[in-house]
């Protein structure tokens, strides 16, 4: 069941609607799932406008909200190439003083799925899904 579409401009500071419609779609759920949910979409989506859409590409890309009875899934789907994750993502060392490459750890803890594939040619998604607590 679709919950929400939302179409988001290619700036940082647009994410903040994201979040705040992540967390109304999710206000039924514990403060954990829903922090959970929103910092991997965020890190997912902070990746997309910062390295994934190619120069010259609409300005603009697509993030669906969907639910079902047992999990919440969001699909961020931007023109581009499929990024390919490495196969191991060690933890980073969170004591240095440097901005940025925690997204891909981050997002592998605090959801239970990350996938990113091409649903049609020149368009790239990452889907993250986080299940309901039982």
């Amino acid at each position: 069941m679709l919950v929400r579409h939302i179409e988001l401009p290619l700036d940082l500071a647009a994410l903040v609607e994201l979040r705040d419609q992540l967390s109304l779609a999710c206000a039924d759920q514990s403060d954990d799932f829903t922090d959970a949910l929103v910092l991997a979409a965020h890190e997912a989506a902070t990746n997309v406008v910062r390295h994934a859409v190619p120069a010259g590409s609409a300005p603009t890309f697509d993030a669906l909200l969907c639910r079902s009875t047992d999990a919440f899934r969001v699909e961020l789907r931007y023109p581009g190439e499929v990024f390919t994750p490495p196969t191991d993502i060690d933890a980073p060392d969170f004591d240095t003083c440097r901005e940025g490459g925690f997204g891909l750890f981050l997002m592998q803890q605090t959801v239970d799925t990350v996938d990113y594939d091409s649903p049609e040619p020149g368009t790239a998604r990452i889907t993250l899904i986080k299940r309901f607590s039982d």
